[in-house]
């Protein structure tokens, strides 16, 4: 069998041609790093899996072609977070805005699920936005194009409005002051009566702290300082190095529903939080599993299903470990 061998500065990747497919195996040069995935089966090229590596680094080329090409992930994450709110045919024709898209798996996934709308990613790292070119050229994508933010602080000029908007994964990275500055522009950005979706940030109040930390308990309710050291401290992360501003970046303290309306709230159009009604989902808690409940842990999240919903009957609370948020512009 042909294999192939890329050395890294943080591990060596081995790749092997099994049926006009490449299959990858990692292995890191630190054993202490965490990584999501060490083995994933491709389409994609060695060129393209080699770029992969260089930008998102050896601990991370797996998963970030699993964000694509694994259909229980981002895939299905994206179908039922938009088709749980609207259909297809809304979408036909028109334009929709994937803000902070990374290296593009989102944006490519959005092309595939409506191939007779307009995509546009945004994304201010200019090193991503060569592997979403890459990748997009690779996929032979004709319904999507790419631009480069000046800063992680204001959009690119005259990219126009858009009927529908979309923050996968972002929200949660944003610092206090972007939040406040940098979402009322995207928002800004959206028609009259169009939707932002904002999906796969962590609830900032869910008692398991899941997205940065995998897993830390009641992290969510402790004062920063001590939050800082209990990540540092227990994490299997590897987080001790991190300062409380860098987890912060990475998405430690994630969002919730309210906080979002409040920031959009200021500008002149008013946010209306609508819920689903499509794919088998009649609240969030449904969405949250039809969104994650296949990929991983499965058994897992339908206990947390289960809780979720008996709390709810309860007290009326509607809480979910991400948000999965679909906001009408009026």
């Amino acid at each position: 069998m042909e294999k192939q061998i890329l050395n890294k500065k943080d591990g060596v990747i081995e790749i092997e041609k099994i049926n006009n497919r490449n299959k990858i195996k990692v292995i890191l040069k630190d054993v202490n790093v965490f990584s999501p995935a060490l083995e994933f089966e491709t389409s994609y090229s060695i060129d393209l899996i080699d770029k992969i590596a260089d930008i998102k680094g050896s601990p991370w080329v797996c998963n970030e072609i699993m964000r694509d090409e694994s259909p229980d992930y981002i895939s299905n994450v994206l179908k039922h977070d938009i088709l749980s709110y609207v259909t297809t045919d809304d979408l036909k024709g028109k334009r929709i805005l994937d803000f902070g898209c990374g290296c593009g798996a989102s944006s490519v996934i959005l092309a595939r699920i409506f191939p007779e709308s307009y995509i546009t990613g945004i994304e201010y790292v200019k090193e991503f936005v060569e592997v979403c070119e890459m990748r997009k050229d690779f996929l032979h994508i004709k319904n999507l194009e790419f631009q480069i933010s000046p800063s992680s602080e204001v959009l690119p000029n005259d990219i126009g409005n858009f009927d529908y908007i979309l923050l996968s994964g972002v929200f949660e990275h944003l610092l206090g002051i972007e939040r406040n500055n940098l979402f009322p522009k995207i928002w800004d950005r959206l028609d009259n009566k169009g939707i932002m979706f904002l999906n796969g940030t962590p609830h900032r109040f869910f008692p398991i702290e899941m997205h940065t930390t995998s897993g830390l308990l009641f992290l969510n309710y402790l004062p920063d300082k001590i939050a800082h050291l209990y990540a540092k401290k227990f994490s299997k992360r590897g987080l001790n190095e991190m300062s409380w501003e860098e987890l912060l970046r990475n998405g430690i303290r994630g969002g919730y529903p309210s906080e979002i309306l409040k920031i959009l709230k200021t500008n002149s159009a008013i946010p209306i939080l609508l819920k689903p009604e499509y794919l088998g989902s009649k609240d969030r808690i449904d969405l949250w599993l039809n969104s994650y409940g296949s990929f991983s842990y499965s058994k897992i999240k339908k206990l947390i299903f289960y809780f979720l919903k008996g709390l709810k009957s309860i007290s009326g609370i509607e809480l979910t470990p991400y948000l999965s948020l679909a906001i009408k512009k009026m």
